[in-house]
């Protein structure tokens, strides 16, 4: 259904080796490492720690219960932990947060996992943007630490600075992240999924939740060559914010159909209404935004201000004021159908799942404003889009 192809200036991604439906299983894909995201979890089944979670019998870590514990992803790091007597001390008061330790049993699972040739060879040729996370002085810093405790005080004298830097920037580049209901982060690398480039208007999604093994599936119908894309964040934020935070964490500018679209597709999805009734979308510098009809000029400051706190009302606002918001805010003169702080009203307002009808009659166009948005970003076949589908006709 899919093959391995290599495209310019990105590297080896995955293309559609035949035309595909959208609702379509695509891939199946099996874990190389379940790891915890530098919170304390669980070391068998990396659910959140409780009041509940015992010593593990053999290296004295917290997990579930017995079965955890003799779990196979944890029976190397459990012999190396008892014999060099490294155990974290935490009090429930910490479970959800941060801890070094458990930064460095991400870091190890990879290591471990390379002493075995072929998956040494699927982690060795994965991304790892090393040369761009080095800028950073704080990853830097942390890197040397992490490989020195590795060597000094888990005697694994094999491991070098050069195999944590690869083994930190691999799991930060492809791994997929999760946060529980629970509070508990863990990660998974997928030796396929890792191949798939990002998009802010992909066309594969994930299918469930991910564990040791995942599903993705086709959110939108594919043509044979297409190129097999998924969001790495949430796409129903800005443009303007996805791309800050692709930088910030992936390390690369996004050149994906949405991005280059100055309209994103006739939604102005990242942009507010100019008074004129044109769209404040020329980013013309850093500094300034520009109609895209009368020319008139914001400064980024004042735009970025004026929609953080159009945003800010929707996200903080009760359930019980959501109604009165949108009687406010569907008069703003701003905000247009199809923007994302109206969009983001539109999701409140429809809340899919709920035994409740819509809660104003207007809602009928909201769900046709949100279903367009919805299908052009996330596809007609996207779970999304069929939820909040069966929500606006009910």
């Amino acid at each position: 259904m899919w093959s391995i192809s290599h495209k310019a200036g990105i590297g080896r991604v995955l293309v559609a080796a035949q035309d595909i439906s959208a609702d379509t299983v695509v891939i199946v894909d099996t874990a190389l490492v379940e790891t915890p995201d530098g919170f304390p979890v669980c070391l068998g089944c990396l659910a959140s720690l409780s009041s509940l979670s015992i010593p593990c019998p053999g290296c004295g870590w917290r997990v579930c219960g017995g079965e955890c514990a003799r779990a196979e992803q944890h029976q190397e790091e459990c012999r190396i932990f008892r014999e060099r007597k490294i155990v974290p001390t935490i009090n429930y008061v910490h479970y959800f947060l941060p801890h070094g330790l458990y930064l460095v049993v991400q870091v190890l699972r990879v290591l471990l996992v390379t002493r075995n040739r072929e998956k040494r060879d699927m982690v060795e040729n994965l991304m790892d943007h090393w040369e761009e996370r080095s800028t950073d002085n704080g990853v830097e810093e942390m890197v040397k630490y992490v490989a020195a405790f590795c060597r000094h005080k888990l005697g694994l004298e094999w491991v070098t600075k050069e195999n944590v830097c690869h083994a930190y920037g691999v799991i930060k580049t492809n791994a997929v992240g999760w946060i529980n209901p629970g509070g508990s982060r863990q990660c998974y690398l997928y030796p396929q999924v890792s191949l798939l480039s990002h998009s802010c208007a992909p066309n594969m999604e994930i299918l469930e939740k991910p564990d040791r093994t995942v599903q993705m599936g086709s959110s939108r119908d594919i043509k044979k060559g297409e190129q097999l894309t998924w969001s790495y964040c949430d796409f129903l934020i800005s443009k303007h914010s996805i791309q800050t935070k692709l930088r910030n964490v992936w390390k690369f500018d996004c050149k994906c159909s949405r991005c280059l679209d100055q309209t994103e597709f006739g939604l102005h999805y990242s942009s507010l209404k100019c008074t004129c009734g044109g769209y404040l979308s020329q980013r013309t510098s850093s500094q300034a935004v520009k109609c895209d009809n009368c020319e008139d000029v914001w400064r980024v400051e004042d735009y970025s201000e004026e929609e953080a706190g159009l945003a800010r009302e929707v996200s903080q606002a009760a359930d019980s004021d959501i109604a009165t918001l949108f009687e406010k805010l569907s008069g703003h003169q701003h905000l247009h159908p199809t923007h994302y702080v109206l969009v983001m009203l539109y999701m409140r307002l429809l809340q899919p799942g709920s035994d409740q009808p819509p809660a104003l009659p207007l809602s009928s166009e909201c769900g046709t404003a949100l279903l367009q948005v919805l299908g052009s970003l996330a596809g007609e076949g996207s779970q999304l889009y069929k939820r909040y589908q069966l929500c606006c006709t009910r």
